[in-house]
């Protein structure tokens, strides 16, 4: 059977049977094949826009994808091209980059430097044109995991604006979907008519927090972390122009699965 058939194969396995057993298989299948072949991206672009993965997922995948190479000593030039070939949103290459550098060391610092600076463009991009999916829960962890890992030199590039704002609709959109106590209403709200905020690290090490929560669906700690971010916003409130980054030099925070 050829490549092309073998492909042709898989992808109907996948759509009749979405399981892991058949993205395992997509994933054995991509390690081997040149970044530059149809069947690859083909392939790729499948799996990126496949309904049965979330966010997370893809990111996973990704991550796994590149670590297998880089174990079988198999070339990563190339894998960034992939992205100007394939027709994708914003978040779906968000995924697909982020994977990649959760996979690299720092020995590898040229490709991460290049990964993120591709990583800030993509990010920016979902938040001002991608309504839809900012109101997925995956895409939301998936930011929350990844942005405190991109390094400050780069992390000042983006637009402040969009990332405080990110984390307040995050927050309280989130409270008032799985809440229905008034006090939190109310806190939310007042928090939402606060201006300014912390720094990018503390609300991300918080919503790290909401977030492990809101997946395990334990409501009990909800208005206590709430009330947290609240008073770190009335204690450290600042001008826009003096946001400082440099927490995240001190290794940054990442999401947990468990709290």
């Amino acid at each position: 059977m050829s490549s092309i058939e073998a492909t042709i194969d898989l992808l109907e396995r996948l759509d009749k049977n979405p399981n892991n057993d058949n993205f395992l298989e997509a994933l054995r299948f991509l390690v081997n094949l040149d970044y530059n072949t149809t069947v690859y991206l083909t392939l790729t672009q499948y799996i990126l826009n496949s309904n049965h993965l979330n966010y997370a997922d893809l990111l996973g995948f990704f991550k796994t994808l590149t670590q297998v190479k880089i174990q079988r000593h198999l070339t990563l030039n190339g894998l960034l091209d992939v992205l100007d070939k394939l027709n994708l949103r914003a978040s779906l290459k968000v995924s697909y980059l982020a994977g990649i550098m959760m996979a690299l060391d720092s020995s590898r610092n040229e490709e991460i430097d290049d990964i993120q600076d591709m990583l800030i463009c993509e990010i920016e991009d979902s938040l001002l044109y991608e309504v839809d999916s900012l109101l997925d829960n995956s895409y939301i962890k998936t930011l929350v995991m990844i942005l405190p890992q991109i390094r400050t030199n780069k992390l000042k590039l983006m637009d402040i604006n969009l990332l405080r704002n990110f984390f307040v609709k995050v927050l309280i959109e989130s409270f008032k979907l799985d809440n229905h106590n008034d006090n939190i209403h109310l806190q939310s709200k007042e928090i939402k008519e606060r201006p300014l905020y912390t720094s990018i690290p503390s609300i991300s090490r918080i919503l790290s927090r909401f977030c492990t929560l809101w997946s395990h669906q334990n409501t009990n700690n909800l208005e206590n972390l709430l009330e947290g971010l609240l008073q770190i916003s009335i204690q450290h409130e600042r001008l826009l122009s003096s946001f400082s980054f440099s927490e995240l030099d001190k290794g940054g925070y990442t999401f947990s699965s468990s709290d």
